[in-house]
């Protein structure tokens, strides 16, 4: 079997974020059935003996696929090709190939609410993700249901995102295949190291809430800082920024963290962690938590993977009511509104009150996890539905 993947910036430093690790992971399954695999990409940096890479200067261009593109998918001549999709690119002319394509389609769908709920500083701040939701919203919807005609599939990453999907009827199958899990993520760490950790970042007896992943205010660290600051004027308690540093607008917003910190005065109760950490250390990490929270005020990729690691360890997760982020935490965290630091404060001050309820949320999360499908269940999902696809 001939498999082409059409993945843009397909580096290596993307791989744990989403949709790239989904990407990545199922291409480890290809390889591993011994499936020719081909990634198309404009950016590539990575390596790996037989994985064929090509790289072009444009994937596409306003009107649709760049005649480089479509010339290296006559010259790989593939059985099946797997592209990332949102309504932008759908709107776009369509690749034209007599060969399978499935679309995995990578965003959330938002309403225009949502997404200037996020506030004006934020479109300053991270204009080339909010305009791409943005006008991902603003397409008509009519348009894509013109377009979308050359797909033999469209694949959603959450059940929110399939449903919103099949409520636009656009006469193609739409197929929930979720992101998956590995069996290292729910491997519990040594008790031993959780608990130096623990020494070492909160030696107090007192309640520690942990955020890891990029601090892009996009993801709400400032609701969370906004939010305890008014949640340490009642209780004693210690905030960790475990912070993946990307890019230089990530270094900005940190910066614009540490000084709320230094202007509130919370310089020992709040610490920033910004080495490159292990992904072992950061379960270390998050195994030493009382609560993870993770605010976003957008979610900018489905689905959010920091939450399923979190939820493998049996932590209480505490996010945001938008997206698929209430599936994913029904019964098994808390969501709150929106850009909403009271309603977050206030359930911190729950957590005080009732220690209790919050360790089953984390037991129901762990329960859940461990029968949740793993990265080859995935992979295997796929084969299924290359069957079902005709070649």
């Amino acid at each position: 079997m001939n498999i082409c993947v059409i993945c843009y910036d397909f580096e290596e430093k993307n791989f744990r974020n989403q949709p790239w690790r989904y990407i990545w992971e199922i291409i480890q399954y290809f390889l591993k059935k011994d499936y020719k695999v081909t990634v198309i990409s404009n950016k590539i940096n990575y390596d790996l003996d037989n994985l064929e890479l090509h790289r072009v200067n444009r994937l596409h261009n306003i009107f649709g696929p760049s005649k480089e593109l479509s010339k290296k998918l006559l010259e790989i001549d593939p059985d099946y090709i797997i592209t990332l999709e949102n309504f932008v690119s759908l709107v776009k002319n369509p690749i034209y190939i007599n060969k399978p394509i499935i679309g995995i389609f990578s965003n959330p769908i938002y309403s225009l609410k949502e997404i200037f709920n996020v506030g004006i500083n934020e479109f300053y701040r991270h204009p080339e993700i909010l305009y791409n939701h943005l006008i991902s919203a603003l397409i008509p919807r009519f348009l894509v249901k013109n377009r979308i005609k050359n797909k033999s599939c469209l694949i959603a990453m959450s059940k929110d995102t399939r449903d919103k999907l099949e409520n636009l009827k656009l006469n193609i199958n739409i197929h929930f295949i979720p992101p998956g899990i590995s069996d290292f993520d729910l491997e519990i760490p040594d008790s031993k190291k959780i608990k130096n950790i623990r020494q070492e970042i909160c030696p107090e007896k007192i309640p520690l809430i942990i955020y890891f992943t990029s601090p892009l205010t996009l993801r709400g660290t400032d609701i969370l800082l906004k939010s305890f600051e008014k949640f340490r004027e009642k209780i004693p308690a210690k905030l960790v920024f475990l912070s993946r540093i990307d890019n230089n607008n990530v270094i900005l917003d940190q910066i614009r963290l540490k000084n709320s910190v230094k202007k509130s005065h919370l310089e020992g109760s709040v610490k920033f962690i910004s080495q490159n950490l292990s992904p072992e250390d950061i379960k270390i990490y998050i195994s030493s938590s009382d609560i993870i929270c993770i605010p976003f005020k957008l979610v900018i990729s489905d689905v959010p993977i920091s939450i399923l690691e979190a939820m493998a360890m049996g932590k209480p997760v505490i996010s945001t009511n938008i997206a698929c982020i209430p599936g994913l935490l029904k019964g098994k965290g808390i969501t709150i509104d929106q850009c909403n630091p009271g309603q977050l404060s206030s359930i911190l001050e729950n957590y005080a009150k009732n220690p209790e309820f919050f360790l089953s949320l984390g037991k129901s999360a762990r329960i859940f996890m461990e029968t949740y499908p793993k990265w080859d269940d995935i992979g295997y999902m796929f084969e299924e539905l290359f069957k079902e696809i005709e070649i």
